[in-house]
């Protein structure tokens, strides 16, 4: 695998590594963490380690990027960053989650500019997809900055609308 590594003004982000399991598996533990993410609620710690493993074999196919960011100063962790394979699909959509402390100060949208950026500029792709859940007004707020469009709108089950919105590489 190839060490890609990303900055912005305040964390540093490298692809996910087995020795940041233990960070990431705490910020799984954060209440509300996954309020917006209903596919990974009530998982076990079995189901998330191996959703871990997933992303590293993800990022070292190339075939997703799952960075972790840390404070460039204090080397602390903040979140994770990545675009990721949709589900028995071909193409990547961005996603973050920050850790509590980290919450509230931009930091979702620092990362998030940081991987469209990387979209941009390095990959063969034409196009990228967020997805969020209805009532995620935080999440809905980053991907209006970030300049992507709305594309669908599914009902999930009765209790969860999801949208996807695109983001085009200008041609």
């Amino acid at each position: 695998m190839t060490e890609i590594n990303l900055f912005t003004n305040r964390a540093n982000l490298s692809l996910l590594k087995k020795s940041d399991f233990n960070d990431v598996l705490k910020l799984f533990s954060e209440k509300d963490i996954f309020k917006f993410i209903s596919p990974h609620r009530d998982k076990s710690k079995k189901d998330r380690l191996e959703f871990l493993e997933l992303k590293l074999k993800d990022n070292k196919s190339g075939r997703g990027y799952y960075w972790i960011a840390r404070d460039m100063n204090s080397n602390d962790f903040i979140g994770a960053i990545n675009l990721t394979p949709i589900p028995e699909s071909n193409d990547l959509q961005i996603g973050w989650m920050i850790a509590e402390a980290y919450r509230g100060k931009g930091m979702a949208t620092e990362l998030a500019m940081a991987a469209k950026k990387f979209f941009l500029e390095n990959l063969n792709v034409e196009h990228i997809f967020a997805v969020f859940e209805e009532g995620n007004i935080a999440s809905e707020k980053i991907i209006k900055k970030l300049n992507f469009k709305p594309f669908k709108t599914i009902r999930e089950d009765e209790n969860t609308i999801v949208h996807t919105w695109i983001l085009k590489k200008s041609v």
